[in-house]
């Protein structure tokens, strides 16, 4: 079972237990990070909901709904629920973001994976409101705390919510923020791909997961004929760092275009000349080929015949295959470091 999905049957739990204990009867909640479950329609029985979801493919179901995925609340909420990922400074943030929200006498409640430092966690809750309690189910910790004034750690709230911000952190004086894949620096395998893209691109082309745009950055600084360039990808922190990184270009003839969306319910471009990616391989289940395999049916899909795919990937995921069977004739492959980089021309 997913992590996520873990949190939520653990935050359904909770609610069960606790219903009519002291939560207030009606008023906001505000959800960040919400992932789709049974809990949801607890809440909204009760409450008006508030969801923050930056994760286009997660974010899907409350759209669906006809919600604001990336709703901010514009006055006091009376419940702030944040789910725990892995990115440990966005979590703070998130916590120091519900604080800052919660009308005094306020309830906060965090679904935390143990695996994903639940316990730790714990402690972070009680040393910003000054107390908590914790309950346990599906290998979950649930943190509920209330927001006192007289016990509220305004330093450590300041300094939380700071830490999530965007942040030029990243190596070559890129942008990033937690949350986002590989914030930091770009990975290995996107600096193999970035050496491995040649000279002399043209045309309208497209960067598939293409995280603050440290791929297409590289494309546009070597290929200066290249017309247009759209960026896809399914997380949105990522492409508002991928518009600051690539701010230079924005007032240039070229047409850039970002996109929020999960590509493996497809992504709507066609007759591109030229597509780079690092396609995403894991999931909290671990290694995925799956996602990689898709990324390469919809790549092939939007490019016109004699189009070419630049991609890298881990050494053993089996994409040969599914490049041939997808119209696909590899042209040049190199290996380094453990990551393969190859080069595929669409069939005509």
């Amino acid at each position: 079972m997913l992590e996520s999905d873990r949190e939520a049957r653990a935050l359904e739990a909770f609610l069960i237990a606790r219903e009519g204990i002291g939560f207030p009867s009606e008023g906001t909640v505000w959800i960040q990070r919400a992932v789709e479950g049974p809990y949801f329609s607890k809440l909204t029985a009760r409450y008006t909901p508030l969801v923050y979801q930056s994760d286009r493919r997660l974010a899907a179901p409350f759209i669906e709904q006809g919600l604001d995925p990336l709703a901010e609340p514009d006055q006091p909420c009376e419940v702030a629920i944040v789910f725990a990922t892995k990115h440990r400074e966005e979590v703070l943030s998130h916590l120091a973001r519900a604080a800052e929200w919660l009308e005094e006498g306020g309830h906060v409640v965090v679904a935390a994976a143990n695996d994903l430092g639940a316990g730790s966690l714990e402690k972070r809750v009680r040393e910003l409101f000054g107390a908590c309690d914790a309950f346990s189910k599906h290998k979950c910790r649930v943190l509920h705390a209330i927001k006192r004034a007289d016990t509220l750690d305004q330093d450590l709230l300041a300094r939380w919510r700071s830490g999530g911000d965007m942040q030029q952190r990243v190596a070559a004086g890129l942008w990033g923020a937690p949350g986002m894949f590989s914030w930091k620096r770009p990975d290995e395998g996107s600096r193999l791909l970035a050496g491995f893209i040649p000279q002399g691109l043209e045309g309208r082309g497209a960067d598939f997961g293409a995280g603050n745009g440290y791929l297409a950055l590289s494309l546009l600084e070597r290929n200066p004929k290249i017309e247009g360039l759209e960026l896809v990808d399914v997380e949105k922190k990522a492409l508002d760092a991928a518009k600051i990184n690539l701010e230079a270009y924005l007032s240039s003839n070229l047409r850039l275009g970002f996109h929020w969306m999960d590509l493996t319910h497809g992504s709507g471009l066609s007759g591109l000349d030229f597509i780079v990616m690092n396609p995403p391989f894991h999931s909290e289940r671990g290694s995925l080929p799956v996602l990689g395999q898709r990324f390469i049916a919809e790549a092939m899909k939007a490019l016109r015949p004699g189009g070419r795919l630049f991609m890298v990937a881990n050494r053993h995921l089996p994409y040969e295959g599914e490049l041939g069977s997808t119209g696909g004739t590899l042209v040049r492959r190199e290996e380094a470091s453990g990551f393969k980089v190859l080069e595929v021309v669409k069939r005509g």
